[in-house]
C-alpha cells in the first residue's frame, strides 16, 4: 500500500470549533438541513493533486460500486474541487467511505452528507500525519 502524505496549511484566523465542523455536517445533512459542509475557506489548503479527469473515474468507480445507491449527482463542484486535492488513495478512501454509507435512505441532502464524509476523510489523514510528525520528532538524534 502506498504513503499517504497531505500538505496542510491551516486557515489564518481559524476558530475553536472550526475544525470540528465537519462532524456535524453528516448529521446536518440526515436532518435535512441545507448544505452545512465545511466551508472551504475553513478546509486546509492543498495543491491540487487529481485531474478533473481522474476525480471523475474516481467517482464512476464509487457509483458502479455501490450499485445504484450512488449517483454522480451526488458529488457536486464543491466535493469534485475537494477530491482533487487529496492524493489518490486519499480520494479513493473517502470514496470508499461515501459508498459504504450510500445505503442510508435517511438522509435528505446527500451532497452536504457525502462532503461531511470526505471532510471526516481529510481530518483523519491530517490527525494520522500529525502523530507520524511527533513521533518522528520524539525520536534522539543519531550521534
Amino acid at each position: 500500500m502506498g504513503k499517504l502524505t497531505i500538505t496542510v496549511e491551516k486557515p489564518s484566523g481559524a476558530k475553536q470549533g472550526e475544525e470540528d465542523a465537519a462532524e456535524g455536517a453528516a448529521e446536518d445533512a440526515k436532518k435535512g438541513k441545507k448544505h452545512q459542509a465545511v466551508p472551504s475557506e475553513q478546509l486546509p489548503k492543498l495543491k491540487k493533486q487529481l485531474t478533473d479527469t481522474q476525480i471523475e473515474e474516481l467517482i464512476e468507480d464509487a457509483v458502479t460500486a455501490a450499485k445504484g445507491n450512488l449517483s454522480s449527482d451526488d458529488f457536486d463542484e464543491k466535493i469534485r474541487d475537494t477530491l482533487g486535492n487529496m492524493t489518490r488513495v486519499g480520494a479513493e478512501k473517502a470514496l470508499n467511505n461515501c459508498v459504504k454509507k450510500s445505503s442510508n435512505r435517511e438522509v435528505k441532502n446527500r451532497q452536504a452528507y457525502f462532503m461531511g464524509i470526505i471532510s471526516m476523510a481529510i481530518k483523519k489523514s491530517q490527525q494520522k500525519e500529525a502523530a507520524k510528525k511527533q513521533v518522528g520528532d520524539n525520536k534522539p538524534a543519531d550521534e
